[in-house]
């Protein structure tokens, strides 16, 4: 758990050093609910339908905005290509494991048929 919580203190610290590039979002998010309802107008029953939806592509499209700031850092120091380095071996490794279940089940298949034919014949 420590690990978790060292990589989110320095998260926190790049993004106050930042300030600005995390303000960014959250300012697009305001202005995205503010004006969404000039444009659409004062129809409540409308505004209603629409507000779910207007939440959801205002706070996904304001976390696109961000999400190269976040990774930036980390691609620089490396920490991106280790990552998914390990990704990639634990796929393999999870898919060598699958093969090997499969193969001892066609196997233990492929013996109880061929003893089922050598009963009857």
């Amino acid at each position: 758990m420590r690990p978790y919580w060292l990589l989110f203190k320095r998260d926190i610290a790049l993004a106050s050093s930042h300030l600005a590039d995390s303000l960014n979002p959250v300012l697009f998010f305001a202005l995205v609910v503010l004006m969404f309802p000039l444009a659409l107008g004062a129809s409540q029953s409308l505004l209603t339908q629409v507000a779910p939806g207007l939440l959801w592509v205002a706070v996904l499209l304001s976390v696109l905005m961000s999400l190269e700031r976040i990774f930036k850092d980390d691609l620089h120091e490396g920490l991106l290509a280790v990552a998914f380095k390990v990704f990639y071996g634990l796929v393999l490794l999870i898919n060598m494991r699958t093969m090997l279940v499969e193969q001892d089940a066609c196997a233990g298949w492929l013996c109880a048929l061929l003893h089922e034919e050598r009963k009857d014949g």
